[in-house]
């Protein structure tokens, strides 16, 4: 758990200088997210904590691939993004999401 501030900095940090037109909510969210979450119970809540890690990391992952972006000077680059970085909790359908048939229409 000492890594929360640290973590905290490191998200914040790379927030501020994302390429976004949202980066002040985006900001904010960070913010709230966080206080809403020092709350919880290491003894009793290691599991969801363990996730929400899960999830700053790739975070922090991501959005260090972008923000990358503005050092460099060529005109060649790339970003690789997980296909489905933020799963959906088990038992959620689709969603109404339309399958490969829908979108070949």
């Amino acid at each position: 758990m000492s890594n929360v501030p640290r973590l905290y900095r490191q998200i914040l940090k790379l927030a501020k200088v994302f390429p976004s037109s949202n980066k002040e909510s985006i900001i904010e969210e960070i913010k709230l997210q966080f206080h809403r979450d020092k709350h919880m119970d290491p003894a009793t809540q290691a599991a969801e904590i363990a996730k929400r890690f899960d999830v700053a990391y790739r975070g922090i992952e991501q959005m260090s691939q972008y923000t990358s972006l503005r050092d460099t000077s060529g005109s060649e680059w790339s970003v690789q993004l997980e296909k489905n970085p933020m799963p959906r909790p088990e038992g959620d359908g689709d969603g109404g999401a339309g399958g490969d048939d829908e979108a070949k229409r």
